[in-house]
């Protein structure tokens, strides 16, 4: 039963993730050059959202490190390719879990912000997904 249980909860992490990205969409801008980040999340007081990479039409691109601080809390890190504002290529992405302290992670590949294909999903609660991420859905592993 606790497996079933922990299993729902990382599918309807990872579903939420997706519908959010879907109903709203943010245009963020980073320092230092004030590139646009595509984002399913507005800012906050206190934000503060960095980009080291490159800066193409506006939009976040190239291989570079995304720092969104609130608060002077790390909120969510990206490492990887961006193209357009949005993650596409391979990166490591961490985001705050609630407000717990605790990070979600995904390592592997994103189309348009979106894991794509063979990733690694680490939980906030330490449930660890290994296995493709298609259309949407998971298909894989739990651990």
């Amino acid at each position: 039963m606790i497996r079933k249980t922990l299993v729902g909860q990382v599918v309807m992490l990872l579903l939420a993730t997706t519908a959010a990205a879907t109903a709203e969409e943010y245009w963020l801008r980073a320092s230092p050059e004030n590139c646009e980040i595509w984002s399913d999340q507005p800012t906050q007081g206190g934000d503060v959202i960095t980009w080291s990479g490159g800066c193409i039409d506006g939009k976040t691109n190239g291989n570079g490190l995304l720092l969104w601080m609130r608060n002077g809390k790390l909120h969510t890190s990206f490492d990887g390719d961006m193209s357009g504002g949005k993650m596409n290529g391979k990166g490591a992405l961490v985001e705050a879990s609630g407000s717990s302290g605790q990070y979600d992670v995904v390592v592997g590949k994103f189309r348009n912000s979106e894991p794509k294909g063979a990733i690694l999903f680490k939980s906030a609660e330490n449930a660890f997904f290994v296995g493709q991420y298609q259309n949407g859905k998971m298909d894989g592993q739990i651990l």
